[in-house]
C-alpha cells in the first residue's frame, strides 16, 4: 500500500525520522534554499508519437516537441533570466524503470529525458533513484541537499509532493496539475526561519503555445 504523503511525514523526513524507499540519503547539510518541481516535457498525442533518444517510435518517451522544450530547458535553468528561477545544483527525476518481484518493469522515461540535456551541460547526474510513488522518500532526500534542486516527476503525483512542502501559504498550491499543460515551474524559496517555503508558480514562456496562467490554487 502506498504510504499518504503529508506535511507531518514530510518534516519527520526532514529530520532523518521517516524514510520509505530503497535510496539511500545524502548526508546532512540541507534545507535548500530553493527547490523547483516541473513536469516532464510534452507526451506523445493522438497527432505526435513518443521518440526515444536513440531516434526509435516509444510510447514511454517524449513526442518532438517536447525534445524541443527539453532542449530550450537547458538555457532557460543553465543561465536563468526569468525572476525566480536558478540554476540548480542537484537534479532528481522519476526512474525510468524499476524491479518489481524479480522483473523489470519499464515506466515513463519522460521525466529523465527531460532533463538530461540541461544535466549534461551543467556536469550534473540525474538522481533517478526514485520512482513515482516514493514522494515521501525522495522528499527526505531533496531535504538533505544544499542549493539549488530541481526535480521532474510525472503532473499525477506533482500535487501532494507540493502540498507536502511546508509553505507559508497552503492554500496558494495548485490542487491540481493541469493534464494539458507543460510550462510551469512551481518554486519554493526557503523562508528566514529555516523552516518554511514560499510558493510561487513561474511560467516557461519557452515554446508557442505555452500560457502565462497560473494553476487555480486549491485554497481560493
Amino acid at each position: 500500500m502506498r504510504a499518504r504523503l503529508t506535511r507531518s511525514a514530510f518534516l519527520g523526513a526532514a529530520g532523518g525520522a521517516l524514510l520509505l524507499g530503497a535510496a539511500t540519503p545524502a548526508p546532512a547539510a540541507g534545507p535548500p534554499r530553493k527547490i523547483m518541481l516541473i513536469r516532464h516535457a510534452d507526451k506523445p498525442s493522438d497527432e505526435a508519437g513518443g521518440i526515444d533518444s536513440g531516434g526509435e517510435a516509444s510510447s514511454k518517451s517524449l513526442q518532438v516537441v517536447g525534445w524541443e522544450r527539453a532542449g530550450a530547458l537547458v538555457h532557460f535553468f543553465a543561465s536563468p533570466s526569468t525572476p525566480g528561477i536558478a540554476r540548480p545544483t542537484a537534479i532528481l527525476a522519476s526512474g525510468p524503470s524499476r524491479m518489481v518481484a524479480g522483473k523489470l518493469k519499464a515506466k515513463s522515461a519522460r521525466p529523465f529525458e527531460t532533463v538530461a540535456a540541461l544535466a549534461e551541460m551543467l556536469g550534473l547526474i540525474v538522481n533517478t533513484s526514485y520512482a513515482s510513488g516514493e514522494e515521501t522518500a525522495l522528499l527526505a532526500t531533496v531535504l538533505r541537499m544544499p542549493g539549488v534542486v530541481l526535480v521532474s516527476w510525472g503532473h499525477k503525483h506533482i500535487t501532494p509532493l507540493a502540498q507536502a512542502i511546508p509553505t507559508t501559504d497552503p492554500g496558494a498550491i495548485p490542487a491540481a496539475w493541469p493534464g494539458a499543460r507543460f510550462d510551469m515551474v512551481y518554486v519554493f524559496d526557503l523562508q528566514p526561519d529555516g523552516l518554511h517555503y514560499a510558493f510561487s508558480q513561474v511560467p516557461e514562456l519557452l515554446l508557442p503555445g505555452d500560457s502565462r496562467d497560473p494553476f487555480p490554487p486549491a485554497g481560493r
